[in-house]
């Protein structure tokens, strides 16, 4: 689960819920402090965008204009918990409205209940979508 790899870019992953969407913003602030192109990636699953660390990550993204893609894995279900009953607003990409964040879902061709949704701010400051349904 700690495995990390500098010279391929992998920051690795912890064992915190949500705490991805923070290193890889992090990750995307010293993209765009270094004037890269690269852009930084985040997976995480539907039961992570409850986190704080979520909200705190999506806010800074948008505020500083951060070349983020984040892709949350949406099983419907945060653990053993149906999303609907853990979650105020079951449509997950609805949530990046908050801060002018433009989001898709997209639906998996193999699985059909699971959701993609893909938020990317491109490194020259325009928002797009990848992947979207």
């Amino acid at each position: 689960m700690h495995v990390t790899d500098r010279s391929l870019g992998v920051l690795g992953a912890n064992g915190i819920v949500g705490a991805g969407y923070l290193l890889a913003m992090g990750a995307a602030f010293t993209i765009k402090q270094e004037g890269r192109k690269d852009v930084s990636v985040v997976f995480a699953g539907d039961g992570s965008v409850n986190q704080g660390m979520f909200h705190e990550a999506m806010n800074m993204a948008s505020l500083f204009e951060l070349p983020l893609l984040v892709v949350v894995e949406n099983n419907l279900y945060g653990e053993f918990t149906a999303l609907e009953k853990h979650s105020a607003e079951p449509n997950l990409h609805k949530r990046l409205n908050a801060y002018r964040i433009p989001a898709a879902a997209g639906k998996s061709k193999n699985r059909p209940i699971r959701r993609r949704y893909y938020h990317r701010q491109s490194p020259s400051g325009g928002w797009c979508c990848h992947g979207c349904g």
